[in-house]
């Protein structure tokens, strides 16, 4: 796999993880408003993870979904935190931590992978620009 697939890769895993907790966390969310802006965002980074699956495909590759321990964790983590405070705020507050790392996990890929073609570093900001737009989405849930 070269660094471009492997560039790739990565964007599919970012995107599936994101659509897969949002959606865990959505479960527990009370707020009308705060659940159809997470719905929002979920089908935001669907098209994020198609589009990256496409990608793949045209590279003779089949997207490979993050590890069963990532996704055990991560699901545990949220299980956690929403059983101790499940209000507006505390979700919000979650989804923007979240949505942080993942900004800074993908922003270190790029970095260290100039020598990706142009249009999959734009797919890879684009995604970052998306997720900073949901950060400034979820700061009025914040109290």
């Amino acid at each position: 796999m070269n660094t471009n697939e492997e560039m790739l890769e990565f964007l599919y895993k970012s995107a599936s993880m994101s659509v897969d907790t949002t959606a865990r966390v959505l479960k527990k969310t009370r707020d009308g408003a705060l659940r159809r802006e997470l719905s929002s965002q979920i089908n935001g980074y669907r098209q994020f993870a198609e589009n990256a699956t496409r990608q793949l495909k045209n590279h003779g590759l089949t997207p490979q979904d993050n590890g069963t321990m990532t996704k055990l964790m991560t699901n545990m983590g949220i299980e956690f935190n929403t059983m101790v405070d499940s209000t507006s705020s505390h979700i919000a507050e979650l989804m923007i931590n979240g949505t942080n790392m993942g900004i800074i996990k993908l922003n270190k890929h790029v970095n260290r992978n100039k020598d990706c073609k142009a249009e999959t570093t734009a797919m890879c900001k684009n995604l970052i620009a998306y997720q900073k737009s949901n950060i400034n989405k979820l700061e009025p849930y914040l109290s």
